[in-house]
């Protein structure tokens, strides 16, 4: 007997899509920097391209809309630097392939007084473009982003954003956020924080229970107040506050880079996060009904230097129960600032900090999204439901230093003794 029609075409539909990765539509690079806009005025930071190191294919956006490099002469002194940027040629066509364009800076009373490198470019299904942006040889020339070409896309088609030195800030193991998953952002203010967060759900957090939250610029979460502090306190602080710190440190949002959150309350993130704290902590029985999720998308650390760090904390509580998840993409070295990440209670009757895990108490930022409590690179999960304040870290014979190690923390479900282990080691 023959296979129904319906069925092939049902089996059909059921192939995954594959991605060319020889295809610039599909393997570029996320370039937003607001201060690119052909609006920007502003010129107290003057930007210089020659500063960035350009690698691979880039596909240009003005927050969250995608955008063109403008392709009429562009006034000078815009576009956050002194030389303007643009091509000097029409935008291609899809069916036009790779095409080359000639770049023009405008200064004073030339449009092309500056020539640098041409550059490549392709038009992509979905109505943008990608361009292979290169060194313009001097400062200080920018290229621009023309605000007037904004559309909004229904998704980044390319499932993994790169920064300019061609390295991935998105992994799969990052939960969805910005405007494509309905995210609220939070303002571009130094030293700034979300305004209160009333919570769906209640959320119990080592004993307390929270109805509200605070997503902070510096890199991290707090409950009863937003908190402007970007020097790090050594956990345990003895504080008067909860915290959460995902990555604690001099941040800075103002011109690059996007701070969103999200909660829910069902669909596809609360089964995800009630597969991930089951695998996690295989002695709970746990279905999660509420997460929330915070994201440090791209953001600089302070004054704007041109890095970028992503990261991600994630809230996942049953009502009685809560877990923390904290994930990371790329984190720029940083020489200059300190760094806490881990969490601190009222009067530090419960901690943990990483740092603890490293030598000297310095942690090993730039290999965060190869670490692991959990045997999932970039993650670490704890939970916060803890009855013991002791926390240390071994090494485990094999691996680099420095390695946490594994940390066996007793607690009280349902007045069952348990022993678990939020602070393996990675294999």
């Amino acid at each position: 007997m023959g296979v129904p029609v319906c069925l092939i075409l049902f089996l059909h539909f059921l192939q995954p899509t594959l991605y060319d990765e020889s295809d610039p539509c599909h393997t570029y690079t996320v370039l937003n920097d607001t201060w690119r806009a052909t609006t920007n005025l502003d010129r107290s930071v003057t930007r210089c391209d020659s500063d960035v190191q350009w690698q691979g294919w880039y596909r240009m956006f003005h927050q969250e809309a995608s955008v063109l490099i403008p392709n009429v002469c562009v006034p000078d002194k815009r576009c956050g630097t002194d030389v303007p940027l643009w091509l000097n040629g029409s935008h291609p066509r899809p069916e036009d392939g790779i095409v080359t364009r000639e770049v023009c800076g405008h200064w004073l009373d030339g449009c092309c007084d500056f020539k640098p490198p041409p550059i490549q470019m392709k038009a992509c299904p979905g109505n943008y473009t990608v361009y292979k942006l290169v060194d313009p040889l001097t400062c200080s020339l920018a290229y621009c982003a023309d605000v007037t070409t904004a559309t909004i896309p229904a998704a980044v088609t390319n499932p993994a954003p790169t920064t300019p030195s061609g390295r991935h800030t998105t992994q799969g193991i990052f939960y969805p956020f910005g405007s494509a998953a309905g995210d609220t952002f939070s303002s571009r203010i130094l030293d700034g924080s979300s305004p209160i967060i009333p919570l769906l759900r209640p959320l119990p957090f080592f004993g307390r229970m929270y109805q509200q939250i605070f997503v902070n610029h510096h890199g991290h979460i707090t409950f009863n107040q937003s908190l402007s502090q970007y020097v790090t306190h050594e956990f345990p602080a003895n504080s008067t506050m909860d915290i959460i710190a995902p990555f604690w440190t001099d941040l800075d949002n103002r011109e690059s880079g996007n701070i969103s959150y999200q909660q829910y309350t069902s669909g596809d993130a609360l089964q995800t996060a009630t597969q991930d704290i089951s695998s996690y902590f295989p002695n709970v029985t746990f279905t999660a009904s509420w997460v929330f999720v915070a994201t440090w998308d791209r953001v600089a650390y302070y004054p704007n230097t041109g890095t970028e760090n992503t990261f991600q904390v994630v809230l996942i509580s049953d009502s009685k129960l809560a877990f923390i998840l904290m994930n990371y993409g790329d984190i720029a070295p940083t020489p200059v600032y300190q760094v806490q990440i881990g969490y601190d209670t009222i009067s530090s009757t419960l901690y943990g900090s990483l740092r603890t895990c490293y030598p000297n108490n310095s942690i090993d930022i730039v290999n965060l999204k190869t670490s692991s409590n959990v045997n999932v690179q970039g993650r670490w999960a704890f939970l916060t439901t803890l009855q013991s304040t002791s926390f240390s870290c071994t090494n485990t014979s094999g691996l680099p230093e420095p390695q946490p190690g594994e940390l066996s923390i007793p607690f009280i479900y349902f007045r069952h003794l348990y022993e678990m282990v939020p602070f393996g080691p990675t294999s």
